[in-house]
């Protein structure tokens, strides 16, 4: 029941920006869908333009692994930005269930309950993941609602589903990745600063090993790389990344309960 409570709180509190993130990200499926319409015709000649941009600029607009004029290169376009949602709002939202109490001054109304600090970590845990799991949804449906039908209908259902499936694992790495840095430092800045250097960081390292092609074996330090959009739909989810997902899962878990557990909040 304690948990409960703390738990419908904690949707209750973070309900308007995940509102406003799934918005952004059903916006976005139907402002592509529009564009893919209106650019449909002439698809084989934008691709031939596109060939001829740097390809380090192709990468970074999400339209260089796959053909943009192939139906798994549209989706895989449209995936790529909505990762640019998913993953920064995971990260915020890692910082943010962590330290609200802290910024909003209601640690000392929180603890005056009979609630552990554990049953409060672990219902804010829990509130995040469900959190990020409606933004998944959202992007799934947004995908299937504006996308598929453009892009060969329904065949491309089983891309839709497991790329979803890696980009809600990838959300995962950085809710946690961003509460560990909330629960560390005692400074809501230091903790936000830190959590977005290591999203940024990780999206370089992607960067490095799409462009190279000869670095595949720095794959480990990029969470963003372990469930590449376009290599996960072509390929499937690797196992060995899946299993360092949950590792690193795990472990940062474990340390921001241990961190949190430990942590002055009233100061």
């Amino acid at each position: 029941m304690k948990m409960k409570t703390i738990f419908l709180k904690e949707l209750k509190l973070g309900r308007r920006t995940l509102i406003i993130c799934s918005a952004l990200m059903l916006l976005a499926a139907a402002f592509g869908a529009v564009e893919f319409v209106s650019l449909q015709d002439s698809m084989d000649v934008i691709a031939t333009t596109v060939a001829d941009i740097p390809r380090i600029v192709r990468i970074m607009f999400g339209v260089d692994a796959l053909p943009l004029n192939t139906d798994l290169g549209g989706y895989a376009c449209m995936y790529y930005w909505f990762c640019l949602i998913t993953f920064p709002f995971a990260t915020w939202l890692g910082v943010h269930t962590i330290t609200k109490e802290e910024r909003f001054k209601t640690g000392e109304f929180l603890y005056t309950k009979p609630y552990t600090r554990s049953t409060v970590i672990l219902s804010k845990m829990l509130a995040a993941l469900v959190s990020i799991l409606v933004l998944t949804l959202t992007a799934c449906i947004g995908s299937v609602a504006f996308i598929l039908p453009l892009f060969g209908g329904m065949a491309l259902l089983p891309q839709v589903i497991i790329t979803s499936a890696g980009m809600l694992f990838t959300q995962l790495i950085f809710l946690v990745v961003g509460m560990q840095c909330a629960a560390l430092f005692k400074s809501n800045k230091t903790a936000s600063r830190t959590a977005f250097i290591v999203l940024i960081f990780s999206y370089l390292v992607a960067f490095i090993i799409e462009y190279s092609e000869t670095v595949d074996f720095l794959g480990f330090l990029s969470p963003v790389w372990y469930f590449n959009g376009p290599m996960v739909a072509q390929n499937g989810i690797s196992l060995l990344y899946l299993l360092l997902a949950m590792a690193v899962v795990s472990m940062a878990a474990y340390f921001t309960v241990a961190f949190y557990r430990k942590r002055d909040l009233y100061t």
